[in-house]
């Protein structure tokens, strides 16, 4: 069986169908399958939203997760939402390293200056079926005496309010779904896996 960096496929035509705050585009792809035979054609639909970073800030002297809290226009028709408790998060700009974009997002969205080491957890897919987002997801340690406050830029109509948790409570809050998102749930659960490790 072939391995995964071996697999073939072909780009047959892409075009942007739409471009504004994100971009649509429409592929059309062939690809070798199992068998070693070359699919027909198949048109998808994409969504470009650029590549992303996601922070877990920590204080491990309190055992405190600083978070944001912000409304979300992908989270209307969730329950609980379009509020949503997060971690920081933010897109790359161009010819930014992800080092330097969790660096930057997080004093836009807290107002910290991370001094410490980033820790990478994961370098991954949001939802491949549908997106090309590729995810640098990095943990931070902080002191949270003053972490407080409301950020975020105006100018993209950002408006995160600092959230500081005990990562106790934000376990309950996931086992409750009151924390619903992935990059968050995926951050916390590596934290509670480190630390037990430790």
């Amino acid at each position: 069986m072939k391995q995964y960096h071996e697999k073939e496929w072909t780009l047959v035509k892409k075009e942007e169908l739409y471009s504004g705050y994100f971009k649509y585009l429409e592929a059309v792809m062939r690809y070798k399958k199992f068998d070693n035979t070359w699919s027909n054609k198949i048109r998808r639909e994409i969504f470009e939203r650029g590549d992303a970073v996601a922070v877990l800030v920590y204080d491990p002297k309190k055992d405190t997760l600083i978070m944001v809290e912000q409304f979300r226009a992908g989270a209307t028709r969730h329950p609980k939402g379009p509020w949503t408790l997060e971690i920081v998060a933010g897109t790359l700009e161009e010819n930014e390293s992800p080092k330097n974009c969790a660096i930057r997002e997080v004093k836009e969205e807290t107002g910290i200056n991370l001094e410490g080491e980033l820790v990478l957890i994961s370098d991954h897919l949001v939802s491949p079926g549908a997106t090309t987002e590729r995810m640098w997801l990095f943990y931070a340690e902080t002191n949270s005496d003053k972490a407080e406050g409301v950020f975020g830029l105006d100018s993209i109509g950002e408006n995160t309010k600092v959230v500081k948790i005990s990562r106790k409570k934000a376990l309950k809050m996931i086992e409750k779904n009151e924390i619903f998102v992935a990059s968050v749930i995926l951050a916390i659960y590596w934290l509670e896996n480190k630390l037990k490790n430790e």
